[in-house]
């Protein structure tokens, strides 16, 4: 249960695609788990699916209860007909495709798994019913898809009221190009976290730091 004061605190982690920001998350939820086991953990975090040397796709796995889903393949593998899913199952993302990955991009290289999408926006509809229970909230990653209305929706509609109902430490992850617009979205009392090759130690430190101060755990 939150018995947190009643100040929200949000942290936005930025940086490029590749960065490190899923594996700095999950490398402060994995200390989250065996250092403050008595806080209540939730939200997503987006994990790579490896394929030899190139992307197989991606996959969304809820932190509460580890449960996983697909939610992007790679457009040659459906091509050459290397997945079980049919083009019913798929979606791509219609708007301006320099602008999916980074500005100066030659597109998206996925096609999206609606049934993914499907289960995490179901997710995050639960975790809104849910936000007095959530000591920790994690949010991995929003991108353009949920900046044009697609995606795992869910996300920004929780974003958009969550100062009166949620108490506890909010931690985003936004591509860097993106963080501008999320502040603009979300102007809430942000402490930004830039993160590049040579400062992940750094935003870890400031992760727990900040965790200790608002939870008092040593």
């Amino acid at each position: 249960m939150n018995n947190a004061p009643s100040s929200m605190v949000s942290l936005l982690i930025s940086g490029d695609i590749g960065i490190g920001k899923t594996s700095l998350l999950r490398t402060y939820t994995e200390w989250i788990n065996k250092q403050c086991s008595g806080l209540k953990l939730d939200g997503t975090l987006s994990l790579r699916i490896p394929d030899g040397r190139k992307n197989r796709g991606y996959s969304i796995i809820r932190l509460s209860d580890k449960i996983r889903a697909d939610i992007a393949v790679n457009k040659l593998l459906v091509e050459e007909n290397k997945t079980n899913y049919s083009q019913d199952d798929l979606f791509e993302l219609k708007m301006n495709p320099a602008s999916i990955e980074r500005p100066g991009s030659n597109g998206c290289k996925y096609y999206f798994i609606k049934g993914g999408f499907e289960s995490a926006n179901d997710w995050y509809l639960d975790i809104t019913s849910n936000l007095l229970d959530i000591d920790i909230l994690i949010i991995d990653d929003i991108g353009p898809l949920e900046f044009n209305g697609k995606g795992i929706v869910g996300i920004m509609n929780l974003l958009k009221n969550l100062t009166d109902r949620f108490s506890g430490i909010l931690i985003v992850a936004v591509r860097g190009f993106l963080m501008e617009s999320m502040v603009i979205e979300f102007p809430y009392d942000w402490t930004i976290l830039e993160l590049n090759q040579k400062n992940s130690s750094e935003c870890m430190k400031t992760l727990k730091s900040i965790t200790r101060e608002k939870y008092g755990r040593e």
